[in-house]
């Protein structure tokens, strides 16, 4: 072989090995953020991340124990104690939180209708189980979730003004320029009363099977930690907007979160070792993951992938 055909050999197998992979989703694990049919892509060299550090709740294929390939969210971490209770994850005895990119991903519409009047929205507590349209084969009893929150966009009146969102007890509130368009973002998820309100610049189309938009923000501006009560709660919390002035409300979802069930054999917790990853499914009652695989060494997370459709 020539030098020639040598380099060009060697540059095409880098190029290989640095180009994304992409894979299609088979089952409804991932829902409703993936879809079967849906394809998730790797970065640049995929390869470089059996290498790197993995993060919490980032999605990865992972070789699963019975060989096949599955795509799962990371969610316990070496030396974790990671425990299923109420229908949320935690971490070393505190909930784990989502933050509004994961929420987006992992979030349910509900078919729930708030009272608008005034420009005041509000949202009575009720019962919210975990249905989902995108399941309906699933035989499962149902359950109450109870972290329910909000997404609504409004519309500022020609003066400046205050709004305010009301979840349970607590009154979140955000300074809004006149005519200003904004989304508010706010309900209660993994234990915590969160909120957070961005300004858009117009009113975007959303599916309608997606109850919160394409592009949210990165972190809570209020995340605080619910009062303990005893027991999960079943009923929605009541939820509220108000404003002076009186503000155009022209959209409304509502989400509820993810319910994730011990498993059918009543493991509700793992202690993690050191090199020992626990992953899970965002659609917990169409998942086999790590709930009944159990924790999963470093070498069995191969990619971390992002959606591309």
């Amino acid at each position: 072989m020539s030098a020639t055909a040598a380099i060009a050999l060697l540059a095409a197998l880098v190029a290989a090995a640095a180009a994304p992979k992409r894979f299609v989703v088979d089952g409804l694990s991932m829902a409703p953020g993936l879809m079967p049919g849906a394809v998730v892509a790797t970065g640049w060299f995929p390869a470089g991340d059996r290498l790197t550090r993995p993060d919490r709740l980032e999605t990865w294929v992972v070789a699963a124990p019975d060989g096949e390939r599955a795509v799962k969210r990371l969610i316990g971490l070496p030396g974790d104690v990671v425990a299923v209770a109420s229908g949320d994850v935690l971490i070393d005895g505190e909930p784990l939180l989502k933050q509004p990119p994961e929420l987006a991903q992992v979030a349910v519409p509900v078919p729930i209708r708030g009272v608008v009047a005034g420009g005041r929205l509000e949202i009575a507590p009720r019962e919210v189980l975990d249905d989902a349209a995108f399941a309906r084969e699933v035989n499962r009893p149902l359950e109450p979730v109870a972290d329910v929150g909000m997404t609504v966009t409004i519309r500022a009146a020609d003066l400046p003004g205050s709004l305010v969102a009301g979840v349970e007890d607590a009154r979140i509130g955000w300074r809004v320029a006149a005519g200003e368009r904004c989304v508010v973002l706010a309900g209660r998820l993994d234990g915590h009363v969160v909120a957070v309100a961005w300004r858009v610049h117009r009113l975007e189309p959303t599916d309608a099977g997606r109850p919160l938009p394409d592009r949210v923000p990165r972190a809570w501006s209020v995340a605080t930690r619910r009062t303990s009560v005893a027991g999960r709660p079943t009923l929605s919390p009541g939820l509220s907007l108000e404003s002076d002035p009186p503000v155009v409300v022209e959209d409304v979802r509502i989400w509820r979160d993810v319910l994730v069930r011990p498993t059918a054999g009543g493991t509700t917790s793992w202690r993690l070792g050191p090199d020992e990853h626990l992953l899970l499914g965002d659609f917990p009652t169409g998942s086999v993951d790590g709930r009944q695989w159990g924790p999963l060494p470093r070498r069995a997370l191969r990619q971390r992938v992002s959606r591309l459709r």
